[in-house]
């Protein structure tokens, strides 16, 4: 079953420290491929939002970037300190992530995955993502 990785919920923002040097570790949520609402707020303040289809929160969030930066309608395309909010559809009751562009990369830069499906599922975020080999 894929999986959903995290590293927050609910508004939260991204890596927050929770003590003394210490950071909230990255949870993995497993769902199958699952509709997803995915929205950011501009520069400008105006709200984007698309529909994609996912099987895991950082596809999720390359999917839906690469709908904005192909679209006309999106002035402001994300950047990298991006934050957009995952909605799971149709959930009940509905679960919201938030994650940064800047995990996304990072992830498909530098992340350790397994086995070729992993390779895959990595390069096809670059590729999304507009990130060379």
């Amino acid at each position: 079953m894929p999986l959903l990785c995290a590293t927050s919920q609910l508004q939260s923002s991204a890596l927050r420290p929770i003590g003394p040097h210490r950071e909230q570790k990255a949870k993995c949520y497993p769902f199958s491929v699952a509709f997803c609402q995915v929205k950011y707020r501009d520069n400008e303040g105006i709200v984007h939002q698309v529909d994609v289809q996912a099987d895991s929160l950082f596809e999720a969030v390359a999917a839906a970037v690469h709908v904005f930066r192909k679209s006309d309608w999106c002035g402001h395309p994300p950047g990298p300190g991006c934050e957009f909010s995952v909605k799971l559809l149709p959930e009940t009751p509905a679960q919201t992530y938030t994650v940064t562009l800047t995990q996304v990369q990072d992830f498909a830069r530098y992340g350790t995955v397994k086995g070729p499906k992993g390779i895959i599922k990595r390069s096809k975020l670059r590729e999304l993502l507009g990130i060379p080999d």
